[in-house]
């Protein structure tokens, strides 16, 4: 491949762009037809097509690469992809258990699937998010293939990968460094545990990741009208994935602003190309903005709710402390700590703990540093600090310090750590020195991986799963506390019923009844007492029949939220409306008594 001119990473980009522009047409037609409708399948029929196009072109062209190197490289490099693989499609066909999927990225397009039409619930704000990838997934359960959700995550990160190492082969000229990029970044813990669920973290980094690369491209080789709108399609698909894409399209025009006139193009162009992006992107956009706007008042409902008046009440959340302000008050963070988070999150991230950054990512990320000395000398890496720092800086302060944010700019990350990797290695002059140097990094990075791997398979119980008679729904009572109370809702209550679930996570894909819930699960209790509303009311209006809480968590609240007035309100109501069905050392479900009461 001619280095100058990347034709396979730019076909790679073009074709991924392709498939997600295939998802774009489903709101319409499964709002206005049916997700039953033959141009719904055939959408989502073009998009899993092409997608899988793409996929295998992606690792077709990076076995190229490969072929090119040495036998011994060839072998290492086929057995560590093969374990890998192995690995995400093993946790990929596990029964779901990850909570943000439950909660939200496969609910949402199995209650979809289920009404065959793309319908407003109003009670769950996470349903007015950004839908791309909930339609290809509604797709995926008309099509029977629901339980592949996390396989089809996982494709991602496939395409990703292989679009990040021909792009850091195009900046460094070396097969090498590109094919050890693409093992690093497949096997870092975070990629490991986004590809095994079904979540929409994946198509964020594939998205960003191709405007990226087609911006520096587009400034370097010469802008021309058709990159300029790639680069606005690639954004724009990112903004209809996730609500993160926000800070990240800010992030990304200015430090595109900043770099095409570091180039030396002129102001004219720079704002043409840029209201260009920026139309185009939207565009994109449209009919999820839309229909939200049409809905709630609000096209980017529920974010800025102050700026917009809603069109009809929803169910509020309760008062929270921002992001910095949760981490100096609960885990005792002074400024110093704030400032070295980045450094943190590289060594000490743990999985499913928020205060350690809830990831893991690898100390070879730590060369991302070094390319800040060659700022001046190559423009993109300037450009990659820029749209990196500043979205880091804002996701801080208004989402949290969560590695699974950052994959925005997951790209450019995993390039500046290739590039700050590679001249590591060429300041070591002696070559036996280079290469053990190099060896120990990798050898350190694939092994912390194993040992993730290996954690991942014991506690998620893996191999006794496939190999023995578990069942699925044996699987879920073990991993799930609140399971059997979900079996016991599915099976016992009436199809008619609505529970309303209080601190008991949520995990709305397992009801085949209808449900009530939220991030605030206790706020139609919480926010009823406070402003006076009786309880009956409040209850009979949501039309619940039923309740099922967390006694620990919701007596917890109720305690601190309430006053002596409020507490006496609620047992009042406790003792006339609720009557006990089930109950464990956990949870609790009562039958609501309000539906013919005043």
């Amino acid at each position: 491949m001619d280095s100058n001119k990347p034709k396979e990473l730019l076909y790679l980009c073009q074709m991924a762009i392709l498939s997600g522009l295939m998802l774009v047409p489903l709101l319409p037609i499964g709002m206005h037809l049916s997700t039953e409708s033959p141009l719904y399948y055939l959408f989502i029929i073009l998009h899993l097509g092409i997608l899988l196009y793409t996929l295998l072109g992606a690792t077709k062209s990076v076995l190229s690469l490969l072929a090119q190197e040495s036998t011994i490289y060839r072998v290492s490099f086929t057995s560590i992809f093969s374990l890998a693989t192995l690995y995400i499609v093993l946790q990929a066909l596990l029964p779901v258990t990850v909570t943000d999927a439950l909660i939200h990225h496969i609910a949402v397009p199995n209650w979809w699937a289920r009404e065959n039409y793309i319908s407003e619930i109003p009670w769950h704000n996470w349903s007015y998010y950004p839908p791309l990838i909930h339609l290809a997934i509604t797709g995926l359960f008309e099509l029977g293939l629901g339980n592949y959700a996390a396989l089809y995550h996982a494709c991602y990160l496939f395409i990703f990968c292989g679009i990040l190492a021909h792009f850091v082969r195009w900046k460094t000229d070396e097969n090498k460094v590109a094919l050890i990029t693409y093992l690093v970044a497949l096997t870092l813990p975070i990629a490991f545990r986004l590809a095994t669920s079904p979540l929409v973290d994946l198509p964020l980094a594939l998205f960003f990741g191709i405007a990226f690369v087609l911006a520096i491209y587009s400034v370097e080789e010469g802008v021309s009208t058709k990159l300029i709108l790639l680069v606005g399609m690639a954004l724009g698909l990112a903004f209809s994935t996730k609500y993160n894409s926000l800070p990240g399209m800010l992030a990304f025009v200015f430090g595109m602003i900043v770099f095409t006139i570091r180039r030396g193009q002129s102001p004219k162009n720079v704002i043409i190309n840029t209201a260009t992006i920026s139309i185009v992107a939207l565009l994109i956009s449209t009919a999820w903005l839309y229909r939200n706007f049409e809905l709630t008042g609000n096209p980017i409902y529920p974010l800025f709710q102050n700026l917009f008046p809603l069109k009809h009440d929803v169910l509020s959340g309760l008062p929270d402390l921002k992001p910095i302000e949760k981490r100096m008050l609960y885990y005792g963070e002074s400024f110093f700590d704030l400032v070295l988070i980045p450094v943190r999150m590289i060594f000490f991230g743990q999985d499913h703990q928020p205060r350690h950054f809830d990831g893991t990512l690898s100390p070879l990320l730590v060369f991302l540093f070094l390319p800040l000395l060659q700022i001046r000398k190559r423009p993109w890496i300037m450009f990659s600090f820029i749209f990196s720092g500043f979205y880091f800086v804002i996701t801080l302060f208004e989402a949290g310090a969560r590695i699974r944010y950052l994959t925005p700019i997951a790209l450019p990350l995993f390039s500046l750590a290739a590039v700050g990797l590679f001249s590591f290695l060429l300041f070591i002059k002696n070559q036996r020195v280079r290469n053990i140097s190099l060896l120990f990094l990798l050898v350190a990075h694939f092994g912390l991986a194993a040992k993730y791997c290996s954690n991942e398979l014991k506690q998620s119980e893996t191999l006794t799963y496939f190999t023995t008679n578990q069942t699925k729904e044996d699987y879920l009572r073990h991993k799930i506390s609140v399971y059997p109370m979900i079996e016991l809702v599915n099976k016992a209550l009436p199809p008619n019923s609505k529970t309303y679930l209080v601190y008991t996570g949520n995990r709305f894909f397992y009801y085949k009844n209808e449900v009530l819930g939220g991030y605030h699960s206790g706020a139609l209790i919480i926010n009823s007492l406070k402003n006076g509303i009786p309880l009956e009311k409040a209850f009979r209006e949501a039309g619940v029949t039923h309740m099922l809480a967390h006694k620990a968590r919701l007596l917890s609240v109720l305690k601190t939220q309430l006053n002596d007035q409020e507490k006496i309100n609620w047992d009042i109501f406790l003792a006339r409306h609720l009557q006990t069905i089930k109950e464990d050392s956990t949870f609790i479900l009562w039958k609501v008594n309000v539906l013919e009461s005043i």
